[in-house]
C-alpha cells in the first residue's frame, strides 16, 4: 500500500490479489480550469494503464454538461459513472476531481435510460459496485417525490449488477436546500429502508449535504456495494466512540462500516460534523471550533479500528463558508498532516454547522 503526490494530483494504491486499486484526488487550486484537472487526470491513468470505477467532480467552473461531455472523452468513453456537483456562481476556488480505478480487472457499466450510471468489478471474493450522479427523472416533481424515484434508481442500479440494498455499504446524498427539508428526507429514507427490511441488516455509512447549485435537481445519490462469495469477506457497523447513533434523531445511517477481505481492511466513514455524544452541535457558529470537534470524533473512529490518518485513502472537507477552507488548511499544517482530500461548498444538514468530514481508510491484511 502506498501515496504517491505529484503536483496537483494526490494517489493512494491498494495492491490486491488480482492487480491493484487506485483512489485518485485532484483539488483544484486557484485558477485550475476543468480542462486543467481533466489533463492531469488523463495523464495519470494513461501511465498507470487502470480502468475507471467512477470519478465524482466538486466544483469545478463552466458549463457541467459541456465539462462531463469533455471529461468523459478525455479520459476515454462512456463505461464509469460520474457525480458532477456544480459550484455556485462566483465562489472560491474550493472542488476538484477524485476518481477510483483498478488494475488487473475487468470493470464492467451499468446503463439505465441508455445512461452510465455505475459500474461493478470482482476478484474471487466479491463484487464491488459504484452508483453515481443518479437523479429522477423527472426533477419538476415534489421534493419527496424525487427522493423516493432517486431510492427506486439506485434499487434498479443494484438489481442490475446482481445485488441488492443488502449489499450497500455506503451512500452519498447531495440535498438542495438541505435546511428545507432534511427531515422530510429522512422520513423518505426511513419508509425507503423500512420497505427494503434494511433495519433487520446492516444500515450503510452516509454522507448528506447540501447542494447549493440553485439550478440542480433536488436531490443526487450514489452508493457503494459489496456483496461477498464466499464467508472472507464480510461487512460490520462501527460506532463512534465520541457520538450516539444517528437512528438516536431520525437519521438511518452508521456512524462507519468496515469491510474485512482476506487482503485487506477498508473503513468507510460518514460525513461526521461537531456533535457531541447526546446530539447537540459543539461550537455553534465557530468554525475554528467545530474543526477541532469533527477531527476528534473521525480520530476516535479511526483509533478504534486501529487505523491512523496515514491509511486515509480519500477524504471531502465541506465548508459552509468556502473561506473558512484556510481554517482546516491551518489546522492541519500545525499538526504535520495530509491525506488525500477535495474541499468542497457544501451546506451541512443543520443551520449551525459550519464543517463536515468524510473519510475512506483502508489497511493491507
Amino acid at each position: 500500500m502506498r501515496e504517491t503526490a505529484t503536483e496537483g494530483i494526490r494517489t493512494f494504491t491498494l495492491r490486491r490479489t488480482f492487480g491493484e486499486e487506485r483512489f485518485i484526488s485532484l483539488p483544484r487550486a486557484e485558477g485550475d480550469s476543468a480542462e486543467v484537472l481533466f489533463e492531469r487526470a488523463v495523464s495519470f491513468l494513461e501511465e498507470s494503464e487502470a480502468s475507471l470505477v467512477s470519478v465524482e467532480g466538486y466544483g469545478i467552473p463552466g458549463d457541467s454538461s459541456e465539462n462531463i461531455r469533455t471529461l468523459k472523452s478525455a479520459l476515454g468513453g462512456e463505461g464509469f459513472p460520474i457525480t458532477w456537483i456544480t459550484p455556485t456562481p462566483g465562489e472560491l476556488s474550493l472542488g476538484g476531481l477524485q476518481a477510483w480505478a483498478v488494475s488487473g480487472a475487468r470493470v464492467e457499466p451499468i446503463r439505465m435510460d441508455g445512461q452510465v450510471v455505475g459500474s461493478w468489478f470482482e476478484d474471487d471474493r466479491a463484487r464491488y459496485l459504484r452508483l453515481g450522479g443518479i437523479i429522477s427523472e423527472s426533477t419538476e416533481q415534489a421534493r419527496d417525490g424525487q427522493a423516493r424515484r432517486v431510492f427506486r434508481a439506485l434499487e434498479k442500479g443494484l438489481e442490475a449488477a446482481g445485488m441488492s440494498f443488502a449489499d450497500v455499504v455506503r451512500t452519498w446524498f447531495f440535498i438542495k436546500e438541505i435546511d428545507d427539508w432534511y427531515a422530510a428526507f429522512n422520513r423518505t429514507r426511513d419508509e425507503f429502508f423500512a420497505e427494503s427490511e434494511i433495519h433487520v441488516r446492516l444500515i450503510p455509512a452516509s454522507t448528506g449535504v447540501g447542494c447549493v447549485d440553485p439550478s440542480g435537481p433536488s436531490l443526487v445519490g450514489g452508493l457503494l456495494a459489496v456483496r461477498p462469495k464466499d464467508s472472507r469477506v464480510s461487512s460490520r457497523s462501527v460506532p463512534s466512540p465520541l457520538q450516539g447513533s444517528p437512528l438516536e434523531y431520525g437519521s438511518s445511517f452508521s456512524r462507519a462500516m468496515e469491510v474485512n477481505a482476506p487482503d485487506h481492511r477498508r473503513l468507510l466513514i460518514s460525513g461526521t460534523a461537531s456533535i457531541s455524544g447526546d446530539g447537540r452541535t459543539v461550537s455553534p457558529d465557530d468554525t475554528e471550533g467545530q474543526i477541532a470537534k469533527t477531527w476528534e470524533v473521525v480520530e476516535s473512529i479511526l483509533s478504534s479500528r486501529g487505523m491512523g490518518w496515514r491509511d486515509v485513502s480519500r477524504g471531502i472537507a465541506y465548508f459552509k463558508q468556502p473561506s473558512d477552507s484556510i481554517l482546516f488548511e491551518r489546522f492541519l499544517e500545525t499538526r504535520g498532516i495530509s491525506f488525500p482530500t477535495v474541499f468542497h461548498h457544501a451546506d451541512i444538514c443543520r443551520r449551525d454547522l459550519l464543517f463536515e468530514l468524510e473519510a475512506d481508510a483502508i489497511q493491507e491484511s
